[in-house]
């Protein structure tokens, strides 16, 4: 559902790349998050297992993102 290198945003407005599928879900992967809740970067490599936080989902993928009024390019994440 997510390959690996997808971007996607969560649930609480952070945005990440997805680095591993998840090992019970598929809708669960492993996301390196790159931004915070307020679309500042992280300093420090920040992995989240969505397997380990049911509180948390993907509200969308880049395709998604790069509809909205506020969109970023991949460039943003290198």
């Amino acid at each position: 559902m997510y390959p690996p290198g997808t971007i996607v945003q969560l649930s609480d407005n952070r945005v990440g790349i997805v680095i591993a599928a998840g090992e019970k879900s598929i809708l669960r992967p492993r996301v390196l998050l790159k931004t915070d809740e307020y679309g500042d970067r992280y300093d420090d490599h920040m992995v989240l297992d969505l397997a380990d936080n049911a509180h948390l989902f993907i509200r969308s993928t880049i395709d998604d993102i790069g509809k909205r009024k506020d969109s970023f390019t991949l460039r943003e994440f290198h």
